[in-house]
């Protein structure tokens, strides 16, 4: 016996929602071309911030356990 794929959506139907243009409550997204310095550093800061919280909660943690 071998397993069968189904396909949940037919190939042309997904393609033509891609296609769409956004509704009247949505927000079309700007075509761009290239990230630029913001998102950069929009993108560290969102990486570095939650790994220095957690650090730093350990940290204090610790020291406030041995006190």
């Amino acid at each position: 016996m071998t397993a069968q794929v189904i396909p949940l959506r037919r190939p042309e139907v997904v393609a033509s929602a891609i296609s769409q243009h956004a509704g009247p409550f949505e927000v079309p997204a700007a075509e761009r071309k290239s990230s630029g310095i913001g998102d950069i550093l929009i993108t560290g800061l969102l990486v570095i911030y939650p790994a220095l919280a957690t650090i730093t909660a350990i940290i204090i943690g610790l020291v406030l356990s041995r006190g």
